[in-house]
């Protein structure tokens, strides 16, 4: 596939879109070497499939090894998880806080977040929210909240998906460990999309869900904790995919002793029961896609694309709310003179997100400058 122009590469994979698709910071369509790894598996299972060989654990086994790739670690330090949201709050509980100390996070994390947060605020935890200036969340607001001691964590979104501004997250990370905090990232509109390594930013817990920019299904997501971090951890739920062993007569008798060997590391933390298996054969899939093409390769083809976006968007007066100097897969503008800009770009037949009184212009490896003149006539219309 890495052969092929991405062009062709992009009308391969992408074949049936039927519409200007826009939107893959909220979800992107599934490339066709995921939908047909999952066909496959829909018709192993409708064929009473489970009999033999175990593909859900080579796929999950599978979509971990090629996440892993992508971030620059290794596959024993990532957990399978539910979404994004949940890996935040187990590392949250497996911090043993708010008991164990105060949490900073920003206004332009996650709004999910943001309310678990506040409703953590609200009995009565240590809980400081930096708020933005310009358009930013500056390194020394979050340094003046540190400066009150006893912060436990600092959780943040690497790129925000309201305003598409991006933390500096090795500049973040030196200064949380400089006062003993480690650092939760929010990496889900970056990984797949921007060039991201756990290694050079120095993060200690990362995660993101498989359904936006690594292209996959929903209901499966990876989270990456620093092996350094492992033992500072409590394990917040237990279920059989974190036991290693154990010694227990099968069927149970009454008066018999039972032991439990854990697995160890991440996945005997955060992997507590079953885990959705076509999610996790669509990411082996979409990942292995993304590895093909090369996130730099990805990158440099929307970076053109948001360039003639954002000329297109200045001449006729949009403003423009992400960062100039943000690397987000995407560019947030204000659309508040413009009431009826989603009812024209849902004629033109254009998927976009058009929120409130924003509009997100998400670009990939599917779309071409026919696709971004096509938005912009939209809007002239």
């Amino acid at each position: 596939m890495a052969d092929l122009p991405l062009s062709e590469l992009a009308a391969a994979q992408f074949p049936d879109l039927g519409r200007v698709a826009l939107n893959g910071a909220r979800w992107h369509p599934l490339p066709r070497v995921a939908v047909q790894a999952m066909e496959e598996h829909a018709h192993f299972r409708a064929a009473d499939g489970g009999w033999g060989e175990d593909i859900g654990s080579a796929a999950q086994g599978g979509s971990r090894a090629a996440f892993a790739r992508l971030i620059g670690a290794a596959a024993e330090d990532i957990a399978l998880v539910p979404s994004t949201t949940m890996a935040e709050q187990m590392v949250v509980r497996a911090l043993a806080l708010p008991a164990s100390g105060a949490i900073v996070t920003d206004l332009m994390h996650f709004d999910g977040s943001i309310c678990f947060y506040d409703s953590l605020a609200a009995k009565g935890a240590d809980v400081r929210i930096v708020e933005p200036r310009d358009g930013r969340i500056h390194l020394d607001d979050i340094a003046k909240a540190l400066e009150r001691g006893e912060v436990r964590l600092i959780a943040v979104s690497a790129i925000s998906n309201m305003t598409g501004f991006c933390h500096d997250l090795a500049a973040l990370t030196e200064l949380a460990h400089s006062h003993g905090a480690l650092v939760y990232a929010d990496i889900i509109q970056m990984v797949g999309a921007v060039p991201f390594d756990v290694t050079s930013t120095g993060v200690d817990f990362c995660a993101a869900s498989g359904y936006k920019w690594l292209m996959g299904d929903m209901g499966l997501g990876f989270l990456y904790v620093r092996p350094s971090v492992v033992q500072q951890l409590e394990r917040p739920l237990l279920g059989f995919r974190q036991i290693a062993r154990d010694i227990m007569p099968w069927p149970p008798l009454t008066g018999t002793e039972r032991r439990w060997e854990m697995v160890p590391g991440p996945i005997g933390l955060f992997e507590g029961g079953s885990l959705p298996v076509t999610a996790a054969i669509s990411l082996q899939a979409s990942i292995g896609l993304i590895e093909s093409i090369g996130v730099d390769a990805i990158a440099k083809h929307r970076a053109l694309l948001l360039q003639q976006l954002d000329e297109g968007f200045a001449a006729m007066g949009y403003p423009r709310i992400t960062p100039t100097d943000s690397v987000a897969p995407f560019i947030v503008y204000d659309t508040r003179h413009d009431p009826l800009l989603g009812k024209r770009l849902k004629a033109a037949n254009i998927h976009a997100g058009a929120m409130d009184d924003i509009l997100r212009v998400s670009v990939s490896i599917h779309n071409d400058a026919e696709d971004i003149e096509k938005l912009l006539a939209a809007l002239k219309a």
